[in-house]
């Protein structure tokens, strides 16, 4: 079992480049994967897609994938001769205008912005693809790895809270023959209280403990609650995403404890069928950041 929740990072250095990748991904319903790359990368980007996607099968998966360059390589320095001639041209001009001394030296037109452009070393297309995915493969094992740990966590933690579920299932067992028998006594009761000394068709008051029973029986919604909770620990042994059908189980789940709630007459079933369906909300919760 895996979380949906999870961070991975990577790298790839040629000198003078170095490709930084990090992946975060959190729950969701559908695998969503978003990818930002740094300029000139757009084209690699459905590479990058590809293998997120084919390592997580469901979640919000953000990708950042970064270039940058240490210096070290043999930098380009471009120059706008077009500019600098403007810029002399219109300093002399001035100068000339207002009778000023002096003259444009090259350390005022270093000051000009745009003028001297350095660019690093250009990264061709193939060598960049390949950093990309040597940076990308590290990222997305760091990722698996966090969310298979939280993934063992909630797995626990599951578990646990399936056998408290047992537990409560083994109560609603125990309690469940003694409401009848409570019935039938509390019936016989009245029917004595009112027609005392009068003769009473013992038959009748049978065929009403029997309807009595019939209307309450919870032993289908029981059987059923336990098939569930025996597919849900298939489902926790299982390699692969579960979230979706673990999510399905608890929806059916809360379908038969509703059903027993509405048949029960006894309290502490109903008591009982409340702190179910509180544990249910809490395991579906884990749930839904299970992958």
């Amino acid at each position: 079992m895996n979380s949906m929740t999870g961070f991975g990072h990577g790298t790839c250095s040629r000198p003078p480049h170095t490709v930084d990748v990090q992946i975060s991904s959190y729950n969701r319903k559908q695998l969503d994967t978003r990818v930002k790359m740094s300029r000139g990368f757009e084209s690699i980007e459905k590479d990058v897609r590809a293998l997120v996607d084919g390592a997580i099968a469901r979640g919000a998966v953000f990708v950042n994938v970064a270039l940058a360059t240490d210096g070290t390589g043999a930098a380009k320095v471009e120059v706008d001769s077009e500019l600098a001639r403007r810029v002399h041209a219109a300093a002399a001009g001035v100068a000339a205008e207002l009778g000023l001394p002096g003259q444009l030296t090259i350390h005022d037109l270093l000051q000009v912005p745009d003028l001297f452009v350095v660019r690093p070393p250009e990264l061709d297309e193939a060598t960049a693809r390949a950093m990309v995915s040597e940076a990308v493969q590290p990222a997305l094992k760091e990722l698996a790895e966090m969310r298979a740990t939280e993934g063992a966590a909630m797995l626990t933690d599951l578990r646990a809270r399936c056998a408290g579920l047992q537990e409560m299932m083994q109560t609603i067992r125990t309690i469940g023959p003694a409401t009848v028998e409570r019935y039938r006594a509390k019936l016989l009761e009245r029917v004595g209280e009112l027609i005392s000394g009068i003769e009473h068709d013992d038959e009748r008051l049978h065929r009403e403990v029997v309807v009595f029973a019939d209307r309450c029986d919870i032993t289908e919604e029981l059987t059923r609650l336990d098939s569930h909770l025996e597919q849900m620990q298939t489902l926790f042994a299982a390699t692969g995403p579960v979230g979706r059908k673990l999510d399905f189980m608890i929806q059916e789940m809360v379908r038969e404890i509703n059903t027993i709630g509405s048949k029960s007459q006894d309290v502490e079933i109903a008591r009982i069928v409340v702190d179910f369906k509180t544990e249910l909300d809490r395991i579906r919760e884990q749930i839904q950041n299970v992958e």
